[in-house]
């Protein structure tokens, strides 16, 4: 178990390395990126970053929480969102 310190210390540290890596995100974009219990559902207007929030959080859940890539499910409903994600992942 970490001492309280050494707690506080990773904690600033996950801050800092969230920030650099998803600093473009607003902080709703960033809950869904970082959102990893059970699904998600991200509803918004045209051109608010839903896709970029997906292809950030498949890259979280697959780097960083260490989910293999077989084991996440994406759907997305128009195809110029599919070839956008197929294109960046």
């Amino acid at each position: 178990m970490l001492s309280e310190e050494k707690q506080l210390q990773f904690a600033a540290l996950r801050r800092r390395v969230i920030a650099q890596a998803f600093g473009n995100l607003n902080p709703r974009q960033l809950e869904g990126v970082l959102t990893t219990e059970g699904p998600l559902l991200l509803l918004a207007g045209a051109g608010s970053g839903k896709t970029t929030v997906l292809i950030h959080r498949l890259g979280y859940l697959m780097d960083c929480r260490g989910i293999p890539p077989e084991r996440i499910l994406t759907v997305t409903y128009t195809v110029a969102a599919t070839r956008d994600m197929r294109a960046r992942v």
